[in-house]
């Protein structure tokens, strides 16, 4: 619950750094939902290493969302999948993206070592309580979340707000 909640922070933050202009609630309501979809198929799984995923997969997001920051406020856009093929020149920059890397892009990954310690904390509640979903709660949640991001999409979609969003 505390690391999707510090996502959403996040989330609004990134909003708010690389200035997106127009549809901030879609954005935001399309993001939370994909990241509670993932944390909810992580949370209500079997797999006994839960937390391990989820924080893992919270230090992952964290770092794409600060090297996308530090992209955006050096370059002015965001990076895409075809600039990634072009990392070997990142030597290049370097010196460059350090003058420009500030407190509000460090809060993407300053918490990672606090966090660190509220995990392995979390790891051990979560052995010694031994939850068991019922097999409706796991199914039902992630269903409900993938349904409501289908229809915001679909009504993204056929309302011509998708031209604005991939825009941005």
């Amino acid at each position: 619950m505390v690391l999707s909640f510090l996502l959403l922070l996040k989330i609004l933050l990134f909003i708010f750094l690389t200035k997106i202009e127009y549809n901030k609630a879609l954005v935001f309501a399309v993001s939370s939902l994909y990241m509670l979809f993932f944390f909810s198929l992580i949370y209500l799984s079997n797999n006994k290493k839960k937390q391990t995923i989820a924080f893992s997969f919270y230090n992952i997001i964290s770092l794409i969302m600060f090297a996308d920051v530090v992209y955006y406020q050096y370059f002015n856009g965001l990076p895409s999948i075809n600039m990634v093929k072009q990392l070997g020149q990142v030597v290049q920059v370097s010196e460059s993206v350090k003058t420009i890397i500030n407190p509000l892009n460090l809060l993407f990954i300053l918490d990672i070592p606090v966090l660190c310690f509220y995990s392995s904390k979390k790891k051990k509640k979560i052995k010694r309580e031994n939850k068991i979903y019922s097999k409706n709660i796991k199914t039902r949640i992630p269903y409900a979340i993938v349904s409501t991001l289908a229809i915001l999409v679909i009504d993204i979609s056929t309302n011509g707000y998708s031209y604005i969003i991939n825009g941005q």
